[in-house]
C-alpha cells in the first residue's frame, strides 16, 4: 500500500502541472488575440481621423479663405518659408487643439500634426496636390505633394523640421534635408505609414506606403 502514494502523489503534480500549462496558454492566447483586437481598433480610429481631418482642410470654404493670402501662386518649398512666419513649434501641451488650418494659423503654435495640416491646405490653395501621411502605429504625421501634377512622383516634405529650420535660419537641404528624403526617418522604424489623398469627387483615397519610408 505504501509503494503506491508516490504513484498517486506524481500523478497529482503531473495533473497540477498540466492545469497551468493550460492556463498560461489560455491566458497568453486571450492576451494575444486581445492586443490584436486593440491594436486593429487603434488604427481604424486613426484612419477614420485622418480621413476627417483631410476633408476638412481641403474643404472649398478652407481653400476660398486662404487663398487671398496668395496672390502670386508660391511653390511647393516657398510655402514652407511662409508658413514658417506664421506658425511656431511647441512641445507644451495645446488645449483645445483643433483640425482647422485657418484656426491652427490665428493661434500660430502647433506640433506635427498642426503643421502638416497647414502645409497641406496651402498647398491644395497654391493648385499643388499635396497628401497628408502617418505611421499608424507611432505618432507623427508629415506630408507629401506632388509639383508636377502628374498623380505620380510625389515628393516628401516634412513640414515641421522644415519650419524650424527656417526660422533658425537655416536650410531644408542642411544635412539632412528634410524635403524629398524618405530616409529622414530611417531610426523612426515606422511599420504602417499611409497616405491620405482627397479625389476630385470629394473621396478620400489611401494608400499604403509603408515600403517607401521603411530602411
Amino acid at each position: 500500500m505504501n509503494r503506491l502514494k508516490p504513484r498517486k502523489s506524481f500523478v497529482v503534480l503531473l495533473i497540477v502541472f498540466f492545469l497551468l500549462v493550460a492556463c498560461l496558454i489560455t491566458g497568453y492566447t486571450w492576451g494575444y488575440f486581445s492586443g490584436l483586437k486593440n491594436g486593429r481598433t487603434s488604427v481604424i480610429g486613426k484612419i477614420a481621423y485622418a480621413e476627417g481631418v483631410l476633408l476638412n482642410l481641403s474643404s472649398s470654404d478652407i481653400l476660398t479663405e486662404l487663398r487671398p493670402n496668395f496672390p502670386e501662386k508660391l511653390n511647393y518649398t516657398e510655402l514652407l518659408t511662409w508658413e514658417s512666419t506664421r506658425l511656431n513649434y511647441t512641445q507644451k501641451p495645446i488645449e483645445n487643439r483643433t483640425t482647422d488650418p485657418i484656426e491652427i494659423l490665428k493661434r500660430g503654435l502647433g506640433k506635427c500634426g498642426e503643421f502638416s495640416i497647414v502645409y497641406v491646405s496651402i498647398c491644395l490653395a497654391n493648385d499643388i496636390p499635396a497628401r497628408l501621411v502617418t505611421d499608424l502605429v507611432i505618432d507623427h504625421m508629415w506630408a507629401e505633394a506632388n509639383p508636377s501634377k502628374d498623380g505620380r512622383t510625389w515628393v516628401h516634405v516634412e513640414p515641421t523640421d522644415s519650419c524650424v529650420r527656417i526660422q533658425k535660419g537655416r536650410s531644408i537641404y542642411d544635412t539632412p534635408t528634410t524635403v524629398d528624403n524618405p530616409s529622414y526617418y530611417a531610426k523612426k522604424n515606422f511599420e504602417m505609414v499611409f497616405s491620405f489623398q482627397v479625389s476630385e469627387e470629394r473621396q478620400v483615397q489611401i494608400v499604403d506606403i509603408t515600403s517607401f519610408y521603411s530602411p
